[in-house]
């Protein structure tokens, strides 16, 4: 009875045949769910990779663009110090250019009182009466002469 068609051991063997069957059919099932899982993460994963890389850089052009910026304003500060200074010694030519002129001023006014001074007393010296033409006529007129 335990031989025949339809015995116990062929049901036995049948029920662990299709139990095996099922087994087998959801861990290829499962395998395919966990092989696309496991894709989409190394997807992922790819990605954030990536991302990682895109932020290294970036961070790599931010701290250089920060160097950037701390020399700038050093040479900023560098060339308003220079300005300053520069200022500082152009207002103190023009004011040592200032007073050269007005003492070159105030020496070319008495130069020019002194010649005026002169002027006047060579001219007081060497003074020529100036006759009034009438006066000739008339002189003549008395020593006898028309």
């Amino acid at each position: 009875a335990t031989r025949g068609p339809g015995s116990i051991g062929e049901k036995l063997e049948a029920g662990s045949a299709a139990n095996q069957a099922a087994i087998i059919a959801r861990f290829e099932r499962e395998a395919r769910e966990s092989a696309g899982r496991h894709e989409s993460l190394n997807t992922q994963l790819g990605i954030m990779q990536q991302r990682l890389q895109e932020l290294e850089q970036s961070a790599r052009v931010a701290s250089t663009m920060q160097e950037d910026l701390q020399y700038l304003s050093q040479d900023i500060a560098t060339l308003r110090g220079e300005a300053s200074r520069v200022d500082v010694e152009m207002r103190e030519r023009v004011a040592k250019g200032e007073r050269e002129l007005r003492a070159e001023i105030r020496a070319s006014q008495r130069l020019l009182l002194e010649v005026a001074e002169s002027s006047s007393k060579v001219s007081r010296e060497k003074a020529v009466p100036i006759e009034h033409p009438g006066a000739a006529s008339q002189a003549a007129l008395q020593n006898g002469r028309p």
